[in-house]
């Protein structure tokens, strides 16, 4: 079964940010729907350009809330402080308004614990997803790529498998997590290694971590360390305790969901997405293909 996991935050402040830099659509109910439009339009090119059997789309709106994780824990002064928390709020506002109308296209929706959207696509990936690409532009995620799991970017639209990684990366798979923990990651707010940058971080990488820690000073190697737990993602959420018992139980309610264009066809009237209506066939075979194909198999069965 082909799987399509989205970075769900990520492609939501992308739609927003997109929406800002238009004029502002306002329908006649004095709503601003310009974000929602965007986001469900990348959706629906996602569904048609991957046709998957069943789509995820992983948020980092915690279940439990409010609480820390353990990324926090070990960076409570620096991790993720860079980030515009008034950009922020105005984002995470949007995301009530498009939550349903993701139910009504038969998108499955998944959120944290006390973690975060990647640990999620993490444990989809390797733990449940036979196949699977992956949907964001965090370079985080690219640790995840295997035989079984793609690698997609939105904004550069290249597709980053297990045979074209090093090609594209510049180091192999089972590197790439060493390599990051050198350099840092600037949109999480994590400092690489003091000299380390990515010409020199690449030939480094070749000799494992033991290699690494040969010519790393006492120092450098705490650093390392820390990089390395803050960035890895690979069990990453066997980190907190029910963590996984909260990703399984929505895994399990959502095998059911299913797509219900007729509501789609009601809240688009309702929102005046008079486009989206004028397509309304091809929102069906995008969104429907999947449950079509499984309702013909299983009468034949």
């Amino acid at each position: 079964m082909k799987s399509l996991v989205i970075d769900g935050s990520n492609l939501l402040f992308r739609a927003y940010w997109v929406a800002e830099s238009k004029p502002k659509f306002i329908n006649s109910n004095g709503n601003w729907t310009g974000p929602v439009y965007l986001f469900l339009k990348s959706l629906k090119s996602l569904q048609d350009k991957f046709k998957p059997n069943e789509t995820y789309l992983c948020w980092d709106k915690k279940i439990n809330y409010p609480s820390t994780n353990y990324r926090k824990q070990l960076a409570p002064e620096t991790y993720k402080q860079n980030r515009n928390s008034e950009l922020a709020n105005k984002v995470h506002e949007q995301f009530d308004v498009i939550e349903p109308w993701l139910k009504l296209l038969g998108i499955k929706q998944m959120y944290p614990w006390n973690l975060e959207a990647d640990d999620i696509i993490s444990w989809l990936v390797k733990e449940k997803c036979t196949s699977s690409t992956i949907v964001s532009v965090d370079k985080d995620m690219l640790q995840l790529v295997d035989a079984h799991t793609d690698f997609y970017n939105p904004i550069s639209k290249k597709l980053i498998t297990i045979e074209n990684f090093e090609e594209e990366m510049g180091v192999r798979v089972e590197h790439y997590t060493n390599y990051k923990a050198l350099l840092g990651d600037k949109s999480d707010n994590i400092d690489g290694v003091d000299g380390y940058g990515v010409v020199k971080s690449k030939r480094l990488v070749v000799d494992g971590y033991d290699g690494i820690c040969k010519v790393l000073s006492e120092e450098d190697k705490k650093k390392l360390d820390h990089n390395i737990e803050m960035i890895n993602l690979l069990g990453s959420y066997h980190k907190e305790i029910g963590e996984v018992e909260c990703y399984q139980k929505q895994y399990e309610e959502l095998k059911t969901l299913n797509a219900d264009i007729k509501a789609f066809e009601a809240k688009c009237h309702e929102t005046e997405f008079y486009s989206f209506l004028k397509d309304l066939n091809s929102w069906k075979e995008s969104f429907t293909r999947s449950q079509t194909l499984s309702d013909l198999i299983s009468k034949l069965n």
